[in-house]
C-alpha cells in the first residue's frame, strides 16, 4: 500500500519480514476503521 509497492517491497526497504508488513498493515487498518467509525 505504500508508494505503491508490493508488501514483499516494502519488507525488503525497511528490512522488516513479510509477516511483520502483513502485521503492521493489519494493525494499521484497523486502527483506521476505529478512528473513521468514531469520526462518524
Amino acid at each position: 500500500y505504500f508508494a505503491d509497492m508490493t508488501e514483499a517491497q516494502v519488507a525488503e526497504v525497511l528490512g522488516l519480514s513479510l509477516g511483520s508488513v502483513k502485521a503492521y498493515g493489519s494493525r494499521g487498518i484497523a486502527a483506521l476503521r476505529v478512528a473513521m467509525e468514531a469520526a462518524s
